[in-house]
């Protein structure tokens, strides 16, 4: 049991926020926390927050506090926290999140429409009187700082006909009866309603034990959001809204905007941007807070977050769209990440097995148990296929049959070899042109003989009837299906807006599905379209004449291999920058 000295502001709110995570520290790690209230830069400024001095007003006296020893852990609110991590401070937990949404108290009891004309509406946020003006563009902006209690004070005196203020701050001082809407339309400011748990990064003990608090969902989301602050360059008095949420499994969708100035004609660029984020994966989140941002500016959003000391950062990385089915995806998306590359990853194709295909998957293996002489395998989606539906001790019983008989094992890409491998294969072959032109070269110059071509609905056209001209007998059975989805919401538009740098490309029909769902729009014409071999490129010729982009082809289909290309592609473009400024 550890006594921990628990710092915060001193404002009831501030207060109310931190016994939540010192009663959770008591309760389930079982240390003593004694609270220590400290008054930030931020309770003495009496102007609007978009004239605060520095960012961070609120936090700065916090952490200073940490770092100099005065306490041993501090709790924000994670909106007030500058988008820019500060050295030796650790993150080290965004417990469970409130309510994120903005909400109306009216001195009327009335919702946003019902308000009278040129209602006063009270707010400091410029991002909440930017999105206000825009549904009710007679109303007129009251700046109003001040505590909760104050503000609802001030609203229910007359002295302004309504506020505006954050749902997370109202319940958790037990007035929620003093709500009069929740202004649901409004897309509320990056991590509004959470948390944020801060240690030195110096107290490994201490980061083991707060660690427990941390919910993984809830920083998945608030890590994403900020991300979208930090690409922008912008603070948290910058009119950006941003809100990202689990849509399906591991996606996660996030809404980003950046209003215009309240006292100018209401203006705002938005999206709503897609991406695969698993829960634990922080860098899969800030890439897609970083294409949301990135669209943002190409659509014209640093016009108005131009304040006189803004400028547009330049991008520091390349951004890619990776369209591999999520089966197939895992190691590419690594590797980009490992060096640096801002990832989307949004399949635009579905991989799965057959399931009317299960007698002919038996048929297969019994094949190559007892009479293949060759086992082809054009994709890592074929194992995959077969052990779904059989039994992997089926596939392995199998395979350690046919090659106790002699029986050799080719695969399209370094990739599928490895799924082989794991299943028990050794000394797998491997075409040096991965395509169906390479492979038939290869075996062509083998004593022919009966091979079993598992395949699926799109398998490298002419392979079988190939084969067969060699003087293979060939044993063939489709055993998974691809087929084309629609890609997650707003990966297109980054695309098009020249937000993302790149598209990988791994087959002909990943080509045609991407072609599709562009829907007749162009790309840039410095976009790349990084195609993972010679056939794939072919495609893009022959079944996308009109791409305009920039055709790059991997020598090798492996996630090094397309790291290097992309690594290339970006320094040969930063380089082409500088030359032209």
């Amino acid at each position: 049991m550890k006594h921990l000295r628990l710092g915060t502001r001193g404002s009831l709110l501030a207060l109310a926020q931190s016994q939540i995570v010192a009663g959770v520290i008591r309760e389930h790690l079982g240390h003593q926390v004694e609270v220590v209230p400290i008054r930030s830069l931020g309770d003495d400024l009496a102007g609007p927050l978009a004239q605060a001095p520095e960012p961070g007003v609120f936090a700065s006296a916090l952490r200073d506090a940490l770092m100099s020893g005065e306490v041993d852990v501090v709790v924000h609110s994670m909106k007030d926290l500058p988008a820019a991590p500060v050295p030796g401070i650790t993150l080290i937990a965004v417990p469970e999140r409130e309510d994120p949404r903005d909400v109306l108290v009216s001195h009327q009891r009335c919702t946003l429409g019902a308000l009278p004309a040129r209602a006063r509406v009270g707010t400091s946020s410029p991002r909440r009187a930017s999105q206000v003006q825009r549904l009710r563009p007679d109303i007129r902006i009251v700046d109003m700082r001040g505590n909760v209690d104050t503000r609802i004070e001030r609203v229910r005196s007359g002295e302004i006909d309504a506020a505006i203020l954050a749902a997370a701050g109202v319940k958790r001082l037990n007035r929620s009866a003093d709500i009069d809407e929740f202004l649901s339309d409004m897309v509320p400011a990056p991590s509004q309603g959470a948390l944020a748990v801060e240690i030195r990064s110096t107290d490994r003990d201490l980061a083991e034990s707060l660690t427990r608090l941390d919910d993984a969902a809830i920083r998945r989301q608030v890590v994403t959001e900020r991300a979208v602050l930090a690409e922008l360059a912008a603070t948290c008095t910058s009119a950006v809204a941003a809100y990202a949420e689990p849509h399906s499994g591991d996606l996660v969708r996030l809404t980003a905007e950046v209003g215009g100035s309240p006292s100018a004609e209401p203006a705002a660029c938005s999206l709503t941007v897609e991406s695969i984020v698993p829960l634990g994966a922080d860098a899969a989140a800030i890439d897609l807070g970083t294409v949301a941002a990135r669209t943002l500016l190409r659509q014209g959003a640093g016009s108005l977050l131009a304040d006189g000391s803004w400028r547009e950062p330049a991008a520091k990385r390349p951004a890619v769209w990776v369209t591999r089915p999520i089966s197939g995806a895992a190691s590419e998306v690594h590797e980009l990440r490992s060096r640096g590359v801002a990832v989307l990853e949004a399949p635009v194709l579905s991989v799965a097995a057959d399931p009317d295909a299960r007698s002919q998957a038996r048929e297969l293996l019994a094949s190559v148990a007892s009479e293949a002489d060759l086992l082809a395998v054009t994709s890592a989606a074929v194992m995959r296929a077969l052990v779904s539906l059989t039994a992997r001790d089926d596939v392995v019983a199998a395979m350690a049959a046919g090659l106790r008989r002699g029986m050799r094992c080719v695969a399209v890409g370094s990739a599928t070899a490895r799924q082989l491998e794991e299943l028990g294969a050794t000394e797998v072959l491997i075409p040096a042109e991965q395509d169906s032109d390479g492979m038939l070269a290869m075996l062509g110059e083998l004593p022919a003989g009966m091979v079993v071509l598992p395949r699926g609905n799109l398998t490298m056209k002419g392979l079988a009837e190939g084969l067969d001209s060699c003087g293979w007998s060939v044993k063939s059975e489709q055993v998974y299906l691809t087929q084309p989805i629609d890609p997650p919401l707003g990966v297109t538009d980054a695309l098009v807006h020249g937000a993302l740098d790149g598209v990988v490309l791994r087959s002909p029909s990943g080509v045609r599905a991407v072609r599709d769902c562009l829907v007749g729009r162009r790309v840039p014409d410095e976009c790349w379209l990084i195609a993972g071999g010679n056939t794939t490129a072919a495609a893009i010729e022959r079944d996308w004449p009109d791409h305009y982009g920039r055709i790059l082809v991997v020598t090798e289909p492996s996630p090094s291999a397309v790291a290097d290309l992309v690594q290339s592609a970006w320094t040969e473009k930063t380089q082409g920058i500088e030359k032209d400024a």
